[in-house]
């Protein structure tokens, strides 16, 4: 057995015969549990990121559009019984747009992310602290392309071990060196993208650039999905673009050592190896799992409609990444479809479950489980357990994955509902 094998096995081996044994014999139960406002209300339109939970059980959701300036919002379902009850937390003006998900801190105040807006209309880091029944906002720092800055953040912030945040932008202006740069500026080129650091306290002096995508053998243009962060500190991601073939990379930034300033980038695994079916283009963040294997899904694959995909860490310093391709969309009727969304969480067991953009029975997007090979066979098991749109009312392209909450999957859509997006709640 081979050394992918043999972690891959490690990872779908946990507790197996439990998961036999309580595998549901039909689809596991789905509902709409919340609808956005029509178009023209107040309400927020087009949620792209996943919910995020708080301890007291609060789903708080991110919309791109919508709020009386149609710039986007965080909102805060409460369940009461069977209901959920909606509360918005704060509307952005109009041209924001919120895609990334919230961060919770740890007094209950949020962090997130603007595409676009604020007074270079590139986006912005900002912060909202509880005030009684209202929320404060604090823009912790407004992108500026023509000052070297990034621009055009899609994804949220984490934490990182030195209590930092710590996020992407989509693209870069390399005409202005003014901004120190913690990166060569020669392998700087517009519109890459960059990784950040920024205090979460709104000290603008504490912010920097960690790394700027050259493009070429580097990746460009890291999309959705926080950042991974282990306990050293070091940062996990993905690009769409960039890499030996064009589409996209997984990379990791290890911090600087004591002294230095400059991060070390290091790839991991260059997509889209020629007459090799790979998966492609992600536009999603990998998850870690048991073993530190990463795990996602993306385009191509061996029937073009994306593909789900393992890397493993090689025994050696000097060898390269294993990657062991675990399905490939469109091997069964109604499977989803990657067009171009596709997200994945961890469930108990080693099951996988995401959803996509395309696919299922309407060719409205699908949510799905992957479950791991039993009784030494090889051959992962690949279920859809929803197909959005079979009716009125029901969500439709969800753009992001579920978030597992408790025995409960999470998640939202970007169209449906009332036209405006929809959250749901799967429980297998």
């Amino acid at each position: 057995m081979s050394r992918v094998s043999r972690l891959l096995a490690g990872v779908a081996g946990l507790a197996l015969g439990t998961l036999i044994a309580a595998a549901p014999a039909s689809a596991s139960p789905y509902k709409v549990i919340y609808k956005f406002g029509a178009l023209g209300s107040n309400d927020g339109w087009e949620p792209f990121a996943a919910p995020v939970a708080d301890s007291a059980g609060h789903l708080y959701v991110t919309t791109f559009k919508g709020g009386p300036s149609a710039g986007g919002s965080v909102a805060r379902l409460t369940k009461t019984g069977n209901t959920w009850k909606e509360d918005m937390v704060f509307n952005f003006p109009g041209g924001a747009g919120v895609e990334g998900p919230v961060l919770i801190g740890p007094a209950g105040e949020l962090y997130g992310t603007t595409r676009t807006g604020g007074t270079f209309a590139s986006g912005t880091v900002w912060k909202l602290v509880p005030n009684g029944a209202t929320w404060t906002l604090t823009t912790l720092h407004e992108f500026n392309p023509i000052n070297s800055d990034g621009y055009y953040p899609s994804a949220g912030v984490v934490f990182g071990k030195d209590g930092l945040l710590y996020g992407t932008t989509t693209g870069f202006d390399a005409n202005n060196q003014s901004r120190p740069v913690r990166q060569p500026a020669a392998a700087a080129s517009p519109n890459m993208g960059t990784v950040y650091s920024i205090s979460p306290l709104g000290d603008t002096t504490a912010y920097s650039i960690l790394h700027v995508f050259g493009g070429g053998n580097d990746g460009k243009m890291p999309f959705y999905g926080s950042l991974l962060v282990n306990q050293k500190g070091v940062l996990t991601g993905t690009t769409q673009l960039g890499g030996f073939y064009s589409s996209g990379i997984v990379f990791r930034l290890t911090p600087p050592k004591a002294g230095k300033t400059v991060w070390k980038e290091t790839v991991l695994h260059h997509f889209g190896a020629p007459g090799a079916f790979d998966a492609v283009a992600p536009l999603h963040n990998v998850k870690e799992a048991e073993g530190g294997v990463l795990f996602g899904c993306a385009g191509g694959g061996s029937n073009g409609n994306g593909a789900i995909f393992a890397l493993t860490a090689p025994e050696t310093a000097d060898a390269k990444w294993g990657e062991k391709i675990l399905y490939n969309f469109g091997d069964q009727a109604n499977d989803p479809q990657v067009s171009p969304d596709c997200e994945m969480t961890l469930g108990p067991h080693g099951v996988f479950y995401g959803a996509a953009t395309g696919g299922g029975a309407d060719a409205k997007g699908a949510f799905f489980r992957l479950t791991p090979p039993a009784g030494g066979q090889t051959a992962w098991t690949e279920q859809v357990m929803h197909s959005f749109g079979q009716s009125a009312g029901d969500g439709l392209q969800p753009l992001s994955g579920p978030a597992r909450v408790g025995t409960s999957y999470f998640g939202t859509t970007s169209a449906g509902g009332n036209g405006t997006g929809a959250v749901y709640e799967m429980d297998p």
